[in-house]
């Protein structure tokens, strides 16, 4: 669906394809007097509309644009689509957003972002509250530990609280090596295989 645009100072909305709406508007910071742009994101189109509202009336009274209530499914939403998304791959990016949707938001997506704590990252995404595997735990620590890296340089945050948390670690079977009553019954049993000399190759030299 197309944006919906409105004036310079009004933004401008659009449907996101995974559901949901985007709100963008333009202003003139109140402090620095620079334009700056804002995203604001929610389930509806009015949801959105209240948002930008919102926006306007703090900088009207020279307040900050964002709410001190910015929730991390929030954040995320606009680090992924404005920050990360044009700098990074298409196939990154699209892994990004799946961590975001499938295990960030739903996990942490409701929290205030000032709330974030370090405990309630290793207890949720990385300990007993999450189901995932570990490979997938520690994507999803480096997809946040990076967004949230951007919200201390937006002053959001003073600090990162998943930049000393450890990543769970993936335990790898140890090989076991054939017996070499096993080696000969390998390839007594590859005898006919068309196959047999690389067989026999790979036993004696020790190929991967």
């Amino acid at each position: 669906m197309k944006a919906r645009r409105r004036g310079n100072s009004e933004g401008s909305l659009h449907e996101r394809k995974g559901g949901g709406w985007q709100g963008k508007i333009r202003y003139l910071d109140p402090v620095t007097g620079l334009p700056k742009r804002v995203s604001v994101y929610g389930r509806t189109r009015v949801d959105v509309l209240d948002q930008i509202n919102a926006i306007k009336a703090r900088v009207r009274k020279g307040r900050p644009a964002r709410s001190e209530r910015v929730t991390v499914g929030e954040y995320l939403g606009y680090w992924i689509d404005d920050v990360a998304a044009p700098m990074l791959r298409s196939a990154t990016a699209r892994s990004y957003r799946g961590v975001i949707r499938n295990h960030l938001e739903p996990l942490l997506g409701t929290l205030q972002l000032s709330k974030l704590r370090p405990a309630v990252i290793q207890q949720i995404v990385l300990g007993a509250g999450s189901k995932a595997p570990p490979r997938t735990r520690q994507l999803t620590l480096a997809v946040l530990h990076r967004a949230l890296e951007h919200a201390v340089d937006l002053d959001l945050l003073d600090r990162n609280p998943a930049a000393r948390l450890n990543a769970p670690r993936i335990d790898r079977k140890e090989m076991r090596a054939l017996e070499p009553a096993e080696v000969t019954k390998m390839l007594k049993a590859a005898a006919g295989d068309r196959l047999y000399a690389l067989y026999f190759l790979a036993v004696y030299t020790g190929m991967r």
